[in-house]
């Protein structure tokens, strides 16, 4: 046994366990919890779904609200795009908000993921949630895009990381046999957030000026955000959690890792692509600005639905042969369907269609990453795939705009990219 207050130089081996060797390796070990076997763990209890509850409130609030990780933020792009506060910019640069705050949240990811491991879940989250609002008000009192890129791109970037990088692995530690549901209901918090806020604040800019808006979606992350974070429980202590510094690329020799790394990429290329420049689509071929949130909202129905349901499918038919079924259909979707959307109709049903299964790599990445690496690495693991997807989602975003806003031929030619 491990004494209390101590670490222990350990090597892990294929299979989690450690092994006296490596001296670049801890197990975090508290003094009222050492690692247990994981068979002797409790899975599938209230506690548990406790947890997915507090991580569907936090995806609400980080990748359903706003940034280029949210379906909001299409409403936001147009908004900038149009405002003459914010002119003379370019839409693409404002494209590169957006990617800037993804790219922030998974730069910082590993940083966030080598102290979450060491014990300071509650720190990094709680901090998270100030952060985030924090950028909020911020960005209320924004007058130039430059002021943009500081809040709702490096700001909001960085609270979102540290909220996400402290959660999204907890719903894996507490669940076995309903582990996709599980995590594609936390994941779903994406389109209801979307839902609600790609609709709400194109009211809101409206009603009240784009000012009290963000202050208003400020006080909706502080409140929301630090429910969520209070119904988590992090179980790394129990598990012993393997702790390593930030940068160690030994994982990509784990059979079968980089094939998740090369799947991430693919999804985050087709996920910005689809969701993000919707809006802003819409009014290229002559719809509203309200039309074009309808349809970004009819995409978080899709998801709100599809990501839940994804996730039962992938426990009855298996993680692999669901992911794969999924990212064929959308790209079927994109080939076939949207470069003749161009009624509101048939984008509205192509939105729906297409957000169902459009970002399920999201939703599924956790139980994936956890079922190759183990649940002792799934922290840094999970980091490692932020860090690689960073610098597309920073440059993926703006250069889908440019496209967009070029001929109509180039826009078939971006719309024809997405399902590739």
């Amino acid at each position: 046994m491990i004494s209390s207050n101590t670490q222990s130089s350990l090597e892990v081996n294929s299979e989690g366990k450690p092994s006296a060797s490596d001296p670049r390796v801890t197990i975090h070990v508290s003094e009222s919890e050492t690692p247990l076997d994981l068979n002797e763990l409790k899975y599938d209890t209230p506690r548990g779904w406790a947890c997915v509850l507090g991580v569907f409130l936090i995806t609400v609030h980080t990748w359903g609200m706003s940034s280029d990780s949210s379906l909001a933020y299409g409403v936001f792009l147009t908004y900038y795009a149009t405002s003459p506060s914010f002119q003379p910019t370019s839409n693409i640069m404002f494209a590169y908000v957006g990617g800037l705050s993804i790219a922030v949240a998974f730069i910082t990811s590993p940083f966030m993921g080598y102290y979450v491991s060491k014990g300071y879940v509650r720190v990094i989250l709680f901090a998270g949630v100030l952060i985030e609002a924090g950028s909020f008000i911020a960005a209320s009192f924004a007058t130039r895009s430059w002021h943009l890129f500081l809040t709702q791109g490096v700001g909001y970037g960085l609270g979102m990381g540290m909220l996400y990088t402290g959660s999204v692995g907890i719903i894996s530690q507490w669940f076995r046999r309903h582990t996709g549901p599980a995590n594609a209901l936390g994941a779903a918090g994406t389109g209801v957030g979307g839902i609600a806020y790609s609709l709400g604040t194109n009211r809101m800019l409206g009603d009240l000026g784009y000012a009290t808006t963000m202050r208003v979606l400020a006080a909706l992350i502080l409140v929301f955000n630090g429910i969520g974070v209070l119904l988590l429980r992090s179980r790394d202590k129990q598990i012993g959690v393997i702790v390593r510094l930030p940068f160690d690329y030994r994982l990509l020799t784990t059979p079968g890792y980089p094939l998740i790394l090369v799947y991430g990429l693919c999804c985050l290329f087709g996920y910005i692509m689809g969701l993000f420049s919707m809006s802003s689509y819409c009014i290229r071929i002559g719809l509203t600005a309200s039309q074009g949130s309808v349809a970004v909202a009819m995409m978080s129905v899709g998801q709100a639905f599809g990501r839940p349901a994804v996730g039962f499918l992938c426990d009855k038919l298996g993680i692999l042969n669901v992911t794969t079924g999924t990212a064929a259909f959308s790209a079927i979707l994109s080939f076939v369907m949207w470069p003749l959307a161009e009624s509101y109709g048939v984008i509205l049903v192509f939105g729906l269609l297409a957000g169902s299964v459009t970002g399920t790599f999201y939703a599924v990445v956790a139980p994936l990453t956890a079922s190759v690496v183990g649940l002792r690495e799934l922290t840094r693991a999970l980091s490692l795939i932020w860090i690689i997807l960073a610098v597309p989602a920073t440059y993926k975003q703006a250069s889908d705009v440019a496209s967009l806003l070029a001929v109509s031929q180039v826009v078939a030619n971006a719309l024809i990219e997405t399902g590739k």
